[in-house]
């Protein structure tokens, strides 16, 4: 009853084990499906954020440009509206009450550094029209000859498209065109009553104001600094800004990125004309056209409409009527270009996106891999928590065995019940050493594997003779073997050379190894031991050979054989006495000494484990074996 409820116990564990390695299965397949959900969620909202990301960079780009296109015309319409000339004036020609008008102007205009010189066309006809230059420290204007840069000015009444002419012709508005390759402002007015707006050149009373514009003083201070209220951050600059001339586009006027090259202008982020050209002038400006501008730099060019409180284009220009600038070549406008410095919008928001999909995925990997190796130290600890309850019952039943032996012989010898003769006194002694042998190995194997755990002391190392080692593990093994009945045969080859190690440590792994092979042989009764001199990948050694023709080992337990507290499907099977700490202890010391132990076996054939010891450069130069030489047989064979 007593095995056949130990068998049952046993059925049970087995099942239980099964049941229970279930639950890490289906823990680790739930926790892979949140982390694909995860990882699911993570992609569309990150697709999301960037999306919204590269909108809400795309509205404060838009918005920066319009503004600074805003800004820019509200600067040119100041300097526009200061220079406004009353009608009397140009009626009686009193360029010198202009000239002190325009200098009281001057000093409040914040702009005024970008005007370089102000001219007067005086009306007359085209062909013999005088140009009058303002003297700023005389207050008046001189006559001067027509410089090279103003030629084209000349030209301008007719070749300007009919739009310009309507808008400049109009006498309701402050219309004033700019020549971006001067570049100067120009402004008809006329002594001349209003009359019906035509298309016809003008005529011979209508004279011109000319203001030309510093174009250095753009380049090297309008510019940067409307670039750098609008486009600049705390780190610099957040998107590189240009200004170019549409009819020359490889010379920009300014840039505030000396790298940001004519090929970067043709993939920017953003382009707009800083100046209404001819026909969206007329359209938006002259009668019949709308009043409201769709853009926000429309508003502030527009006095009658009411002014909203914190709009910041919510600025009119000072003066009378309305002050507009347009270019009057389309072709020769200024373009403003913004451009990302790391590449397009697009490019830059992908590059965060796959940035920030990186990092996520990474996170989720490592929590994958986190929960993986939770889920496995998990599994390690039932299992090495199983092990060791094994452990426990295992040697409490090694233990009892030879511990109720030893207490039935000493009661039986102490209670007289062996008198007489002294064979029988001698064989109870017999059993009493043989018992407590057994026990004190055991004892011994148990604290050895407790301090290598502990301590890892490594074995002292000696020049030791190989076949002395096994002689003497076998002369201590001889009454072991003969009582179980096992036949030995031992092969040492002749001319073995030394080996550095611990003869106590090799002693007790051969120890282990014969212990180990008589304790699985089963039904067979043979065991073999051969050392001989062998190379392998790691060069010349002596390999010892433990063998038997037993059970052999399962392929599942192959790998795990040499783990502490491991029995395998045999063991369970014979129920062979053991603690499953033999052959860990021996792979333990054998790699202390710089070996290691190998095992070959067949399931129901037998096993064999070989401790390889290199052999010391020393020794390789001697004791080589001769060509023919046998093998000597061990007498204990």
């Amino acid at each position: 009853m007593l095995a056949g409820g130990s068998l049952r116990r046993y059925s049970f564990r087995v099942r239980l084990s099964r049941n229970t390695s279930i639950f890490p299965l289906v823990f680790a397949g739930a926790l892979t499906g949140i982390l694909i959900l995860l990882a699911i969620l993570q992609y569309q909202w990150i697709g999301r954020v960037s999306d919204a990301e590269r909108d809400r960079l795309r509205t404060g780009l838009n918005t920066a440009v319009e503004r600074f296109r805003a800004e820019f015309n509200i600067e040119l319409a100041r300097i526009c509206a200061a220079s406004q000339i009353d009608p009397a004036v140009a009626r009686d020609k009193d360029w010198s009450l202009y000239a002190r008008q325009l200098e009281e102007r001057m000093r409040l205009l914040p702009s005024a550094s970008l005007i370089r010189n102000i001219y007067i066309w005086e009306p007359g006809p085209l062909d013999h029209a005088k140009l009058l230059r303002l003297n700023r420290e005389g207050l008046s204007f001189e006559e001067i000859s027509w410089p090279d840069r103003l030629q084209t000015v000349r030209t301008l009444p007719r070749r300007s498209p009919a739009a310009m002419r309507r808008g400049l012709q109009d006498p309701r508005m402050a219309a004033w065109g700019l020549m971006p390759d001067i570049p100067a402002l120009i402004h008809r007015f006329t002594s001349a009553p209003a009359r019906p707006l035509s298309s016809a050149p003008d005529p011979a009373g209508a004279g011109y104001f000319i203001i030309s514009l510093d174009a250095e003083s753009m380049k090297s201070e309008f510019f940067p600094d409307l670039a750098q209220r609008y486009f600049a951050g705390p780190e610099g600059f957040v998107y590189s800004v240009a200004v170019v001339n549409r009819a020359h586009p490889d010379s920009p006027i300014y840039t505030s990125n000396p790298e940001f090259s004519p090929a970067d202008f043709v993939t920017a982020d953003a382009r707009i004309a800083l100046l209404f050209d001819a026909r969206e002038f007329a359209s938006r400006m002259l009668p019949g056209g709308p009043l409201r501008g769709d853009r926000p730099g429309m508003d502030m060019l527009l006095p009658s409409r009411p002014q909203r409180q914190g709009n910041p284009f919510a600025r009119q220009a000072r003066g009378p009527g309305l002050s507009m600038v347009f270019s009057v070549d389309e072709n020769e406008n200024w373009d403003l270009i913004a451009r990302h410095p790391q590449g397009t919008l697009d490019s830059v928001v992908a590059s965060a996106r796959r940035r920030n999909l990186t990092m996520g995925f990474g996170i989720l990997l490592l929590l994958g891999l986190s929960m993986m190796m939770l889920v496995l130290s998990t599994q390690r600890a039932r299992r090495l928590a199983r092990l060791q309850m094994d452990f426990v019952a295992g040697i409490s039943h090694e233990l009892r065995t030879p511990l109720a032996v030893i207490c039935s012989a000493g009661d039986n010898l102490a209670d007289g019940i062996i008198s007489g003769s002294n064979d029988r006194v001698h064989q109870y002694g017999e059993v009493i050493r043989n018992e407590g042998r057994r026990l004190s190995q055991m004892v011994a194997q148990i604290l050895q594997f407790a301090s290598r755990q502990a301590s890892r002391h490594k074995p002292a190392a000696q020049a030791v003779e190989v076949g002395e080692i096994i002689d003497s593990v076998l002369s201590e093994m001889k009454s072991t073997i003969e009582s179980a009945g096992f036949v030995l045969e031992a092969s040492i080859d002749e001319g073995l050379p030394r080996i550095q190690a611990d003869p106590a440590a090799l002693s007790r792994i051969l120890h282990n190894l014969i212990a180990n092979a008589m304790r699985y042989s089963g039904n067979s009764r043979w065991l073999g031991i051969r050392a001989r001199k062998g190379e392998s990948r790691r060069g010349p050694e002596v390999q010892i050979v433990v063998e038997d023709r037993g059970l052999g080992i399962e392929k599942e337990d192959l790998a795990h054989v040499f783990e502490p507290f491991y029995r395998g499907k045999a063991a369970a099977s014979t129920q062979a006495p053991g603690t499953g700490l033999g052959l860990n202890i021996a792979r333990e010391l054998a790699a202390a000494m710089g070996g290691l132990i190998t095992v070959n076996t067949v399931a129901g054939t037998g096993s064999s484990f070989t401790v390889h010891m290199p052999i010391p450069p020393a020794e390789k130069r001697q004791n080589r074996l001769p060509d023919g030489q046998n093998a000597k047989e061990n007498p204990r064979s």
